[in-house]
């Protein structure tokens, strides 16, 4: 074994730009701009007008702005008004272009808001931009800049309603965290936010809606490189939803669009942990419903999905509104989940496992590291979990299971490694003592570089843990790769590299990590390759779960 360092950003000066995207100090105001700018790129820029004052609902005055950016009309874009109390309305634009933009605002029904005009100039800033399906895989996510994005989540619904949430998202962000799942207005099971009043008619909760704005525009402006799975709906929402009227429904959703639908960093989710009948009434109905809204109405695109219970499969995988999967589980920590929806080619979440409060796992570091990364590597990515029903900042709770996580987040970006171009397959990977859950996960990008996890686990369900006593080994297949490979080893407890020499390519190699009592990733770069591997039949411990041959990651 050559020499073992811990991983440090000292080390990678030459990766100073990606660092600064991860670094926990939040980036400087600007990010949400009004009046005439500088607006930044992958920014929002706010207009704000005045109307007439005789609407006698607000919520029903549906105007819209169309910006026009420097790349002329044929990329303009035109969203909804939202109305934000008395005579003050707004809109806003996702800022995608540098440069000088117009607007022009169309009031439908009140004369105030109508025929109006401005500008503001946008200049480039450091934000990576929304989220949408990866350009060479749309099983894996990219940002607007260009960027593959390894999401690294946190489930906290009751976030939003929180006066604590500048704390927890501040310490999900400096461990790693770069995605949080959360319900509209902190209210994850009933609608007493959502609306002033309960029953027909209902209108909007206006308070509610700018309370979550503000959140987000502080998330914005001091943590931009942090992600937001929005849930709109309550749970269940079906028996609750047709006590308000169709109007007082849309209008709703039509102030979510309007107000969120500019944001980087939003993702939608209709409805959380909710039962689908097959008859194709009730939550499907509403799911149904609102999907179709949003394609409608979300001129920016963003990302769109919904959640079954636990243990159910994702529901609506062939929906043409759903763009993403969203998965409840238990000890999914060989993430078949993903295996399994790998055919629907959309990006596969796990938005909840274990938490730390509840059904927790006995060993609570090993669990969510060894989760995020067996999930990461089969396309897809998985969650942290807390406390389920409250917002407790990560340092102020007795809390281990994101201690291993940012060392993630920066092996991934010192490396810059794009799994969007990597493909899953377990198969290259044998360990006759880690077989079923506990297999190695592997992928490979072409034949020139692998990436293996190795859990070196022993137990089950909650009492899953390291195995103390083994050193992770296994054999691997590269009789795809050309000459020698490069190897490196990353213990994944705390981050620590070691350098592991080379090995040579063209037949199956034996691969023994460093350090005894560890869960590890190996990392393979080679010089390319030379065509297809042998069949995994040729290796003599073949693994008892395996993904299809050629799925894509």
């Amino acid at each position: 074994m050559k020499s073992v360092v811990p991983i440090s950003l000292g080390r990678f000066i030459g990766f100073t730009a990606v660092l600064l995207l991860l670094a926990a100090a939040p980036l400087g105001a600007g990010n949400f701009t009004t009046g005439n700018g500088p607006a930044a790129v992958f920014g929002v820029h706010e207009v704000s007008l005045t109307g007439n004052g005789g609407a006698a609902d607000p919520f029903a005055t549906v105007g819209t702005v169309t910006f026009t950016p420097p790349s002329g009309s044929a990329h303009a874009v035109t969203v909804g008004m939202f109305w934000d109390g008395g005579n003050d309305w707004r809109a806003r634009a996702y800022v995608t272009e540098a440069g000088n933009w117009t607007w022009t605002s169309h009031g439908a029904g009140d004369p105030g808001l109508d025929g109006k005009t401005g500008s503001f100039h946008a200049v480039p800033a450091a934000l990576r931009g929304k989220l949408k399906p990866h350009p060479a895989n749309p099983r894996a996510l990219v940002t607007d800049n260009g960027k593959w994005f390894a999401p690294i989540g946190d489930t906290a619904y009751c976030l939003l309603g929180s006066a604590d949430y500048q704390n927890y998202v501040r310490d999900d962000w400096n461990h790693g965290v770069d995605f949080v799942r959360c319900s509209s207005f902190g209210h994850l099971r009933d609608f007493a936010a959502h609306f002033t009043a309960s029953g027909v008619p209902g209108i909007p909760n206006l308070s509610s809606l700018q309370s979550d704005d503000a959140k987000l525009n502080w998330m914005l402006e001091n943590y931009p490189g942090m992600y937001l799975q929005y849930i709109m709906l309550p749970e269940n929402p079906a028996a609750n939803w047709s006590m308000y009227s169709v109007t007082a429904r849309d209008e709703l959703l039509q102030q979510m669009v309007a107000r969120f639908g500019a944001f980087p960093a939003i993702t939608w989710q209709i409805m959380n942990d909710s039962p689908y009948p097959a008859d194709g009434t009730g939550n499907t109905a509403v799911a149904n419903t609102v999907g179709t809204f949003l394609v409608a109405r979300d001129v920016y695109g963003h990302l769109r999905g919904t959640g079954a219970r636990r243990g159910k499969e994702a529901p609506f995988a062939n929906s043409a509104w759903t763009t993403f999967l969203h998965y409840e589980t238990k000890d999914a920590v060989a993430a078949d989940e993903a295996d399994r929806s790998a055919s629907h080619h959309k990006f596969t979440w796990c938005g909840e496992d274990r938490y730390e409060t509840y059904i927790p796992p006995a060993q609570a570091r090993y669990f969510f590291r060894r989760l995020m990364w067996a999930w990461l590597l089969s396309g897809g990515s998985a969650c942290y979990g807390g406390a389920w029903d409250k917002v407790i900042p990560y340092s102020a709770g007795r809390f281990t299971g994101l201690d291993s996580i940012a060392p993630i987040t920066r092996y991934l970006a010192t490396r810059d490694i794009d799994l969007g171009l990597f493909v899953c397959d377990d198969s290259m990977a044998d360990d006759p003592l880690a077989t079923g859950k506990d297999r190695p996960q592997a992928c490979h990008r072409e034949s020139s570089e692998y990436l293996i996890y190795h859990p070196n686990g022993t137990g089950t369900a909650e009492g899953v843990n390291v195995n103390a006593e083994r050193t992770a080994s296994f054999k691997f297949d590269l009789t795809g790769m050309r000459g020698e490979g490069k190897v490196e080893w990353f213990k994944c407890l705390d981050g620590t590299i070691a350098d592991g020499g080379t090995v040579q390519g063209g037949a199956v190699r034996t691969l023994t990590a460093p350090w005894i009592g560890q869960d590890v990733v190996c990392r393979i770069v080679g010089g390319g390759g030379t065509g297809p591997r042998i069949s995994r039949s040729a290796l003599p411990h073949g693994s008892t779960t395996r993904r299809p041959p050629g799925s894509v990651y």
